[in-house]
C-alpha cells in the first residue's frame, strides 16, 4: 500500500496529480469567516460555495471512479442560529460537479 500526504495548498497541488490517479481525498477545510483561525483566511458563509467549489472540481478530476471524497465539516452558529452555509456548500458542490452525495454524518 502506498500512502501520500502532502501539505499545501490543495488547489495548486493537485494540478500535479494525473486524473484518476487517487483512491481517497479527506479534508477539513476552513470554515467560513464564522470561526478566527488566526491566519487571515476569511471568507463569508454566502462566499463559502464559490471559494470551495473549485477545490471540489479538483479533486472530482483526480478521484477513481471507485473512489471516495470525504468532506469533514461542522456546522457553525451565528447569533445563537444555525447558519446554513454547510448545506449551500453541499447543495453547491451537487449542481456544480457530477458527483453524488453518499452519506451525512451528524455528531
Amino acid at each position: 500500500m502506498k500512502i501520500d500526504l502532502r501539505l499545501g495548498d490543495c488547489l495548486e497541488l493537485m494540478k500535479d496529480l494525473p486524473d484518476a490517479s487517487v483512491d481517497a481525498v479527506i479534508t477539513s477545510p476552513p470554515y467560513a469567516d464564522l470561526k478566527d483561525y488566526g491566519i487571515g483566511f476569511s471568507v463569508t458563509p454566502q462566499e463559502y460555495p464559490n471559494w470551495i467549489l473549485p477545490r471540489v472540481a479538483e479533486m472530482e478530476r483526480v478521484i477513481k471512479a471507485t473512489g471516495s471524497i470525504i468532506i469533514v465539516m461542522d456546522d457553525c452558529f451565528k447569533d445563537k442560529w444555525l447558519d446554513p452555509y454547510v448545506f449551500r456548500m453541499v447543495l453547491a458542490i451537487l449542481d456544480g460537479t457530477k458527483l453524488k452525495l453518499a452519506q451525512r454524518h451528524y455528531w
